[in-house]
């Protein structure tokens, strides 16, 4: 005997049918499913909580980078303070865009789509111009430590337009690689690396190098050591610094290069929130060699060191008249002997 569409849909509807079903999927079924959506749920916890802690972790960084860089350009406004201003901000929009991409959908990222192409357009830009700021402003204080004025416009001008060709390269290369594949290869993150390379390598050559020199003349002229000297320490503090920040950026550049280089930013989602970090800390970093100099400045500015009427170093003439180091050098000239008299 054949039923009809009306009496299957009575039979189904029938209140003795439903209860049947009801309890009889329910109670095979029910459990299958709660068990496969805890397994995702901690699948999920696993795959997307570790960036996303590291995306949150990042946002004290670069709000306490954004209060030594406002202070900064306060205290002393010049080039190089605009350009750690500009840089942090760059850097709070490339937060900003991070924190954005991690509420979005996964499934955004699975298809080309306008919302997910801009993530990664942003991602690219706020980065890239971020590292190139950063690049420039460090110029300005590498430069300062020479004492040619002609070799400090070549550190100057070279490194802004170093700066410029590789953030120039860098958002070629990786606005390609978005328009192509739709995400950024190892090829990117390898370039990205070039820039705190060149970073670490004139920091050590040239902003290092001279204060060492500096310090040699203080002690040549004057037969003591720099902490019996005086401001032959205050110049060792700073090279010490600048030692210690070219370490703390060679790691984050090491743990960027091997990260992106070991992982494809398009299979984990570990590669991207890394070097927003790194990148985070570095910027964190030279804003706050800043912080230093004004500290050192204003320790400086509370004594009344003593005029003598001396021949005056090349290196350390330049290191006194230049506002980066400022006072802490005009501390260690002028105990030393140094300064020639109304020079100041």
């Amino acid at each position: 005997m054949s039923l009809n569409q009306t009496q299957v849909q009575q039979c189904l509807g029938a209140p003795a049918v439903q209860g049947f079903f009801t309890e009889y999927f329910g109670n095979i079924y029910v459990p299958i499913i709660t068990e496969k959506a805890e397994a995702a749920a901690v699948s999920a916890a696993a795959v997307y909580g570790g960036p996303g802690v590291m995306v949150g972790a990042t946002w004290p960084l670069v709000l306490l980078a954004l209060v030594f860089s406002s202070w900064r350009l306060k205290t002393k406004p010049s080039i190089r303070a605009a350009l750690l201003f500009i840089s942090v901000l760059l850097n709070l929009a490339d937060t900003s865009n991070s924190t954005y991409g991690k509420v979005l959908s996964p499934l955004e990222f699975l298809t080309v789509n306008s919302t997910s192409s801009t993530y990664y357009y942003m991602l690219v830009l706020f980065s890239q111009i971020r590292c190139g700021t950063i690049f420039a402003a460090a110029s300005w204080r590498y430069a300062a430590v020479c004492s040619s004025h002609v070799v400090r416009r070549i550190i100057i001008v070279g490194m802004c337009v170093f700066a410029f060709g590789m953030t120039a390269a860098n958002l070629g290369v990786g606005i390609h690689e978005i328009m192509t594949i739709h995400t950024v290869d190892r090829a990117y993150w390898g370039i990205i690396a070039v820039l705190p390379i060149g970073y670490i390598v004139l920091g050590l050559g040239v902003f290092s190098r001279s204060l060492r020199n500096a310090r040699s003349a203080v002690r040549n002229s004057t037969g003591k050591s720099p902490k019996q000297s005086g401001g032959g320490g205050m110049m060792a503090h700073l090279e010490s610094a600048n030692n210690i920040l070219m370490g703390l950026t060679f790691s984050c550049c090491f743990v960027l290069i091997v990260v992106s280089q070991s992982l494809k930013a398009s299979e984990n989602d570990y590669v991207v929130p890394t070097s927003l970090l790194m990148n985070t800390l570095w910027t964190l970093f030279e804003n706050g060699f800043e912080v230093l100099t004004l500290f050192q400045k204003e320790v400086a500015n509370s004594s009344t060191p003593t005029r003598t009427t001396v021949s005056a170093t090349g290196t350390i003439g330049s290191l006194r008249a230049n506002p980066v180091v400022g006072s802490a050098v005009y501390e260690a000239t002028a105990s030393a002997k140094l300064l020639p008299a109304g020079t100041v």
